[in-house]
């Protein structure tokens, strides 16, 4: 069926429809003429697509939920710890407004915080954009709230070498606007699928990641804005400690990032061995 008939249908836009085919949750087939032919299967994904995103899950919730059921239950924990949260910090602001204790809120605000995912904890601390960048590149590893001494003190390194990192004013406003309105979690959505699912990932996407390594070394490229943001994030984040610092305290804050690293560099290591 053509997309004016899945869109009424399903009840949904047509740039929704475009937007959900685009992050693969549902595969019509393209014709020879350039229109996309929707399936049975793809009105069915929709509505339950419509009804997901209706109940607040994320694209990903909503695509490991099509694929499996069972990662419900999981949404739903999040989406309760998520409602406990935000119902405690609606307290806390209620005592504040009756009493006015300042020092007490924020103590509480503090012990509160403990409990939410590392992720969230550094998007509050750091709104810009390289708080942004940062958060899209390691999300996937963040996902979690901290439960040892050993990662505190990890994420306080990390806190601390954000917050001291020397970026010019201009990177600054060049990665401002590089990420006003990215898409924080598509990427880490296409991060998570890259690292569960390599092969399919690739044979998904290697058109798309050979063109843009292609792309890289054009000289329209070195002539872009993109470029030059890229090299001055490279160079001033290494005079910042990004190697000596923050990553040692990544794996330190995160097992998950740990164990990746560890895996890619016994790779390095077998690429290194072969002849």
């Amino acid at each position: 069926m053509q997309i004016h008939e899945i869109c009424r249908r399903c009840g949904l836009t047509r740039k929704a429809v475009d937007y959900y085919r685009r992050r693969e949750l549902i595969a019509p087939k393209l014709l020879a003429n350039g229109y996309w032919d929707y399936s049975e299967e793809d009105a069915l994904r929709l509505k339950r697509i419509a009804v997901l995103r209706g109940l607040g899950l994320s694209v990903e919730e909503t695509r490991a939920a099509l694929d499996d059921p069972a990662a419900l239950n999981g949404a739903l924990r999040r989406r309760q710890a998520q409602c406990d949260f935000e119902a405690e910090r609606l307290r806390l602001l209620s005592i504040l407004a009756r009493n006015g204790d300042w020092a007490g809120a924020r103590s509480a605000l503090d012990a509160l915080s403990q409990r939410r995912s590392i992720l969230d904890r550094l998007a509050e601390r750091f709104p810009g954009g390289l708080g942004q960048y940062l958060c899209a590149h390691f999300s996937v590893f963040l996902n979690e709230p901290i439960q040892t001494d050993a990662q505190r003190e990890a994420f306080d390194e990390i806190t601390a070498w954000l917050d001291s990192a020397s970026l010019s004013e201009e990177t600054l406003r060049m990665l401002d606007e590089a990420m006003d309105g990215v898409d924080v979690e598509g990427m880490a959505g296409h991060m998570r699928r890259a690292m569960q699912e390599p092969e399919a990932f690739w044979k998904e996407n290697h058109e798309i990641v050979e063109g843009y390594l292609s792309l890289q070394q054009t000289e329209e490229y070195r002539r872009s804005p993109a470029f030059r943001l890229k090299q001055a994030l490279e160079g001033e984040l290494a005079q910042s400690g990004y190697t000596s610092r923050f990553l040692p305290a990544m794996c330190r804050l995160s097992p998950s990032y740990r164990a990746y690293r560890e895996a890619l560099q016994r790779a390095d290591d077998k690429m290194r061995k072969e002849p």
